[in-house]
C-alpha cells in the first residue's frame, strides 16, 4: 500500500501516519544472513555468511534455518560459529546432524546454542560475518540453503 497524499499534506507525513509499525529498527526479528547452495560434501570446510547489519546496532541470534536440500541428507553434519575453523562464538553446535532433511521441501530449524542466546554481537565483534561449518561430508553431492535470523537491539 502506498501512502496517500491529501491537499495540503506532504509525502512524509502521509507516510508516517499510514506505516508507524514499520518505523523502529530494533527490537524486531530480522533476517542477517543468507548461503544459497552450501556445499555439504566437504569436511571441516567453513563457509562465510555475510551479514546484513543494521550499523550501530547490537543483535542476538534467533534462528539458522536449513532448507532446500538437493538430496535426502544422511550423514552430514554442521555447526555456526562467530569465527572460522569453528572458533568464537558457537551459535550452533558442532555435530548437529541434517539427517532432518529429507527433501527440498523439508525445513531444520536448529537448536541454538546456549552462548548464541546469551552474547550480544555485534559489527565490530562479528566484522559483518558468521561461519557455517560443515563438519561430516555428506559422502556424495549435496547442497542446501542456510538462514540466519537475529533479533536487533539498540
Amino acid at each position: 500500500m502506498n501512502p496517500v497524499v491529501t491537499a495540503g499534506e506532504s509525502v512524509g507525513t502521509a507516510r508516517s501516519n499510514l506505516f508507524v509499525q514499520d518505523a523502529p529498527v530494533t527490537g524486531i526479528r530480522r533476517l542477517i544472513g543468507v548461503a544459497l547452495g552450501v556445499n555439504l560434501n566437504q569436511t571441516n570446510t567453513d563457509i562465510a555468511i555475510p551479514l546484513i547489519l543494521i550499523a550501530g546496532c547490537n543483535f542476538v541470534p534467533s534462528a539458522v534455518m536449513i532448507n532446500n536440500a538437493s538430496t535426502s541428507l544422511t550423514t552430514a553434519t554442521f555447526g555456526v560459529f562467530s569465527a572460522a575453523g569453528g572458533t568464537g562464538v558457537t551459535i550452533v553446535t558442532a555435530g548437529a546432524a541434517l539427517s532432518s532433511l529429507t527433501a527440498a521441501t523439508s525445513n531444520l530449524n536448529a537448536t541454538l546454542a546456549a552462548t548464541a542466546t546469551t552474547t550480544v554481537l555485534n559489527q565490530t565483534t562479528q566484522a559483518n560475518t558468521l561461519y557455517f561449518r560443515v563438519g561430516t561430508a555428506q559422502g556424495a553431492a549435496a547442497t542446501a540453503d542456510v538462514y540466519i535470523w537475529a533479533d536487533v537491539l539498540p
